[in-house]
């Protein structure tokens, strides 16, 4: 079972991806579970840490998340990957679990990622170290 993703999230996921900001930013997205349909949950623009995004995210309920990031290289070089991250907590209900985890594969190819999808448990778990960590990306 998967849901299904209106055309207005297509483009709201190729304005988000498409943005100029060099800004850390998320686009958080939900599954409406009487409609089957992904919905826009928040966009989280000039974010100061992703303890920020950690915070927003809810307790109980899965969350899809395209987060727009800023990595600063040894060298000097500055990136923005764009990280999508699939979180559901261990408390949501078993439904939800199944549902997310049928429609990943839909989000992230909407989203345009051919990297992996990063699976997020616990929103306390959400730093800078695990997420470069899951990137491989070294500072």
């Amino acid at each position: 079972m998967s849901a299904t993703i209106p055309a207005e999230i297509n483009d709201l996921l190729k304005k988000f991806r498409l943005r100029r900001s060099k800004t850390m930013a998320a686009l958080v997205l939900k599954i409406d579970m009487q409609s089957l349909l992904v919905e826009h949950d928040t966009t989280l623009e000039d974010l100061a840490s992703l303890e920020d995004l950690a915070d927003a995210l809810p307790e109980t309920a899965p969350r899809y998340v395209m987060l727009s990031y800023v990595v600063a290289h040894k060298d000097g070089r500055v990136s923005y990957p764009l990280v999508v991250i699939q979180y559901t907590p261990g408390n949501a209900r078993p439904d939800q679990k199944m549902l997310y985890a049928g429609t990943r594969n839909d989000v992230a190819r909407a989203i345009g990622s051919m990297g992996k999808v990063l699976e997020l448990f616990d929103a306390e778990d959400l730093t800078d170290a695990w997420v470069q960590a899951e990137l491989g990306v070294q500072v």
